[in-house]
């Protein structure tokens, strides 16, 4: 038992720093009364305490001492500047690089070797030309750059059944193992190469709410689907720069984990209707659908089921007896018809303008979109989950 949750802690240490390096390539680490000068001045996120919590919970965590060091020196500064941002991740990289070396996990993983599909089956596959470039020229960016071991496409867009205007784009960038590409250079590099590449996500999807995901090649040895992404959704992935044929997985998996999620998808839609009252627009409301199309999802995953996401609908389904599925299809039915007309300028082309570009565009969204009544279909969907809660017994039949 002890084992397990130092497993999870480490879990959730990678999870840390996976989402580090995503703020820090991305811009959005930066506290946002910065982010439009942050060409002059940096000013991070100060993450020391989160970290320091997470090596707290290892049971043995001698292999994180320069991290240690360095979290105590930063621990009580309000902001960061780069390059104390910078040397953080890197520190922690370099401890977990060395931790994963010299760690000796029980043997209670369950291992899956997957072949991943080829690039070039893809490529006669996909519909549309000026989008299968653009994805192309992604990975194309990335190609040079020592700490990417790999591009990853996966997703609508991987399995060539993306719905056009609706779909996002879901590339997960795979970081090498390799100790000696762990430099401030490299890092600095890999960012002007994210942002590069942010911007033609933003032109095959105008209202897309994420950037790139990020996994250490490490993470596949100490795995688990309740913290990332399922194994099946990499195993249809397309491996753009196509260095990695095959990944072998050892993982273990937490419903428990998986529950808290499935709590915080109630939660979410128990206050959503109040949220819309004030702020509405075509980038809120996708962001609102694309949670609801997760609930089939959620749901599997705090049963300990983990699949691919579009197998979800028809298992959660089968499983659960709630007679509010029928109105959650108003959520699959926007999602085919959807067509939004906002404008977005060509200028709003990283993930920090484009939230301010929102904010402030609070007209409700085109009335082509308004295919049902949204308060009737929150309220229907609210009550499937308050059914799904029960039936995993996160809500304990109250009513």
């Amino acid at each position: 038992m002890k084992e397990k949750e130092n497993i999870k802690a480490t879990l959730q240490l990678v999870n840390e720093l996976n989402l580090m390096m995503t703020g820090y390539f991305e811009n959005t680490a930066i506290k946002p009364e910065f982010r439009l000068i942050k060409f002059f001045s940096n000013k991070y996120h100060n993450p020391s305490k989160k970290l320091r919590i997470h090596l707290d919970n290892l049971s043995n965590s001698k292999q994180f001492v320069n991290s240690r060091k360095l979290i105590a020196k930063l621990i009580n500064k309000n902001t960061l500047t780069d390059e104390e941002y910078n040397s953080l991740q890197i520190k922690i990289s370099l401890d977990l690089l060395n931790f994963y070396e010299n760690k000796k996990f029980p043997d209670i993983f369950q291992r899956k070797k997957i072949k991943l599909r080829e690039v070039i089956e893809w490529e006669h596959k996909i519909k549309d030309i000026e989008t299968k470039n653009k994805l192309i020229k992604i990975g194309e960016i990335f190609e040079n750059n020592s700490l990417v071991k790999e591009v990853i496409l996966c997703g609508s867009f991987a399995s060539n059944d993306y719905i056009p205007k609706w779909s996002d784009v879901d590339i997960t960038l795979i970081l090498s193992k390799k100790s000696t590409n762990y430099t401030p250079e490299n890092f600095k590099k890999l960012r002007i190469l994210f942002l590069k590449a942010e911007k033609l996500l933003y032109l095959i999807d105008p209202l897309q709410h994420h950037t790139f995901f990020i996994l250490n090649e490490i993470s596949f040895n100490n795995y688990s689907e309740s913290y990332f992404f399922p194994i099946s959704m990499i195993e249809n992935g397309i491996p753009l720069l196509n260095r990695i044929n095959e990944i072998s997985f050892k993982y273990s998996n937490f419903p428990d984990v998986s529950l808290r999620k499935l709590e915080n998808k109630i939660k979410y839609f128990t206050n959503v209707e109040n949220v819309l009252k004030i702020e509405s627009n075509p980038y809120l409301l996708k962001d609102l659908v694309s949670h609801a199309l997760n609930i089939p999802f959620s749901y599997l995953n705090a049963k300990g089921i983990y699949c691919y996401k579009k197998d979800s609908f028809s298992i959660a389904r089968k499983l659960s007896e709630s007679k509010y599925w029928g109105d959650y299809s108003g959520w699959e039915k926007i999602r085919k018809e959807w067509d939004t007309k906002m404008y977005i300028p060509k200028f709003i082309n990283s993930i920090e303008l484009r939230q301010i570009y929102f904010k402030l565009f609070i007209k409700i969204f085109n009335k082509k979109n308004e295919l049902i009544s949204l308060s009737y279909l929150l309220n229907k969907t609210n009550l499937l989950l308050n059914d799904l809660g029960n039936d995993v017994g996160i809500l304990k039949n109250e009513k």
